[in-house]
């Protein structure tokens, strides 16, 4: 690894730099927040698509084939349940602490 300030090669677990004498940031074990969110945001959209399929049957009776009307409206049902599922995944990530 390399020091950032003077970009001197220093051993991965020096808490400074020999030359510069900088503390290099501690290294995080949690998950960057986009991981996070992108399993919250698939989670949604499988349930969503599962209640959409399970009551799209009142809208759409089923002697009609497949319409592109419900497959419109299931895209929609998928876009809104995966920002749901972002928003509901940006809000149990929580802030990003500096330790």
């Amino acid at each position: 690894m390399r020091c950032l300030n003077c970009l001197t090669v220093c051993s991965d677990d020096d808490p400074n730099c020999p030359v510069c004498k900088k503390p290099f940031a501690k290294r995080s074990t949690r998950k960057p927040p986009i991981q996070r969110i992108s399993k919250f945001a698939l989670v949604f959209l499988l349930i969503g698509q599962g209640f959409w399929f399970a009551f799209a049957w009142r809208w759409f009776p089923p002697g009609q084939g497949t319409s592109l009307k419900l497959m419109a409206w299931a895209g929609v049902v998928g876009a809104v349940s995966v920002l749901v599922g972002g928003l509901f995944g940006m809000l149990m990530a929580g802030p990003e602490t500096k330790e």
